[in-house]
């Protein structure tokens, strides 16, 4: 029988192993990305980035917002004065948002429900930014926000409106204890 041809099991499996490490490695290059999603991660990235530069710098930086225009750049206040980071290359210049992708609604302490003009946020030395959210829309209406949480300045995304969020959850066992039935 050794005259027989074909490949034994072994030379499959290495070969089914070669196909597999290929398509790990190529595969997610294939992958058609979200614009919406890669908006939001970008927000938490510019927003992780800043945090890390106002600690370093010990100056505040905001992210400034032109909702019309779809744009959004970076200014450093130093000396009560704003200006634009010129030694940070990406932050020199404005971004603006894929076509595909706008701004439903901006949210800060200062301006609440901001959708449309400009508006900013900042992001101040200790480390945090002021609370914020960010309400991003695609054309298919599909929806994303990018928020800071008020405490700990930790950004969070969220693929739900803020009309299926509940903000009054009281714990069942708190319930008889705040709801006497009028005693």
């Amino acid at each position: 029988m050794a005259g027989e041809t074909g490949f034994t099991f072994i030379e499959l499996l290495i070969v089914m192993a070669v196909i597999g490490l290929l398509i790990t490695m190529v595969g997610p290059y294939l992958i058609v990305e979200d614009p919406l999603a890669a908006t939001a991660r970008q927000f938490v990235r510019l927003f992780d980035e800043l945090q890390t530069a106002a600690a370093d710098t010990q100056l505040v930086w905001r992210v400034r917002f032109d909702l019309d225009r779809r744009l959004y750049w970076v200014t450093v206040v130093e000396a009560g004065d704003e200006r634009q980071p010129m030694d940070h290359a990406r932050w020199a210049s404005p971004v603006l948002l894929p076509a595909q992708v706008r701004i439903q609604q901006i949210s800060t302490m200062r301006d609440r429900q901001i959708t449309g003009g400009h508006t900013m946020v900042e992001v101040f030395p200790d480390n945090r930014p002021e609370p914020f959210s960010i309400h991003l829309l695609d054309e298919a209406g599909n929806f994303m926000a990018v928020t800071a949480h008020p405490l700990t300045g930790q950004i969070a995304v969220t693929s739900r409106p803020p009309e299926e969020e509940r903000q009054d959850v009281i714990d069942n066992r708190l319930r008889p204890l705040l709801f006497t039935g009028g005693r």
